[in-house]
């Protein structure tokens, strides 16, 4: 299967988001694959749905599962660097690592900012040699798009949403099959908020941006890549 990926050059860098896992390796040996080596890519390592959980939980509890998951994640990161010569690496880890000179966060300020550019400029500030047509590759699946579709247009019972659109949610119910954390929308909406961080609709019209899983489910996804 050929994923939609860009072709990249000194004059074409483009952003990988690289959590070391096995989708985001996969991504990374396509890139090299395409343009012959991976030194016009950037590999940033960026856990933005846990930063966030972890910015804004009131729960102890929670955020110390966060913390252990993202220390995990982390540890997966720096193994798989060890396979590869990407052209600069770049670790944003904490919510101050997302902190511009002029006062915004990349994350806190996500309802104002467009993701992209800031991404490019944050970066750029980091020493990072970008210019502002640089493109980015991020391994969103099919229901990280689900979930933005669903919040766009159910402003509650999202449960009934779900199930009276069966055909439009798979990956979601691939996940979750009996719906299990649907059944309160107070729950849906304390659980899933950095799905609301950036409109990924909105991103898909940024043709800078390759999001070569979106069309994808999760099981779909291990499929392509293997075990």
């Amino acid at each position: 299967m050929e994923l939609n990926l860009p072709s990249t050059d000194p004059s074409n860098k483009t952003v990988l988001l690289f959590s070391g896992g096995r989708a985001s390796s996969y991504l990374a040996d396509k890139l090299k694959e395409k343009n012959g080596s991976l030194d016009d890519v950037i590999a940033v390592y960026f856990p933005v749905t846990n930063i966030f959980r972890h910015r804004y939980s009131k729960n102890d509890h929670v955020k110390a599962a966060v913390e252990k998951s993202m220390e995990e994640e982390y540890a997966a990161f720096k193994e798989a660097l060890k396979a590869y010569s990407f052209g600069n690496v770049v670790e944003i880890k904490s919510y101050e690592d997302c902190d511009f000179v002029n006062g915004d966060n990349l994350i806190g300020d996500s309802g104002r900012l467009p993701f992209y550019n800031s991404l490019i400029s944050l970066l750029q500030q980091k020493g990072i040699q970008l210019d502002d047509a640089s493109s980015a590759v991020i391994g969103f699946n099919k229901r990280i798009f689900e979930h933005q579709a669903l919040f766009n247009n159910a402003t509650h019972n999202f449960g009934a949403e779900i199930r009276a659109n069966s055909d439009k949610y798979p990956a979601i119910l691939e996940k979750d099959p009996d719906l299990i954390n649907y059944g309160k929308d107070n729950f849906v909406l304390g659980a899933y908020p950095p799905y609301q961080l950036f409109d990924v609709d909105d991103l898909l019209t940024n043709d800078k941006l390759y999001f070569p899983f979106k069309d994808m489910t999760a099981a779909q996804i291990q499929t392509l890549i293997g075990k």
